[in-house]
């Protein structure tokens, strides 16, 4: 998970890190389900990841959504192993 090694730079404890990243794919996870079902809050599922994977096995993947995801990702890493080189090893 991408998003636990940018955590680690802020975080000196891996439960943080491990909760702070379930809570957040939780989150997205709920934030796409209502998405879904209410069409007012349609336009927060922009936010959740779980929108971009869409559904692969019946309409095939969405380049587009692949590549953002990979971008996301990318940034994640990049930013994460240059905050966790920086940090004070307690």
């Amino acid at each position: 998970m991408t998003e636990t090694k940018f955590l680690c730079g802020f975080a000196h404890r891996s439960g943080t890190v491990v909760g702070v990243a379930s809570g957040t794919l939780v989150a997205m996870y709920v934030i796409d389900l209502v998405g879904k079902i209410s069409p007012d809050l349609k336009p927060f599922r922009v936010v959740s990841a779980f929108r971009y994977y869409g559904s692969a096995i019946q309409n095939g993947l969405d380049w587009a959504h692949v590549a953002t995801l990979t971008a996301t990702a990318l940034a994640l890493t990049i930013a994460g192993t240059e905050m966790f080189q920086r940090r004070d090893i307690l």
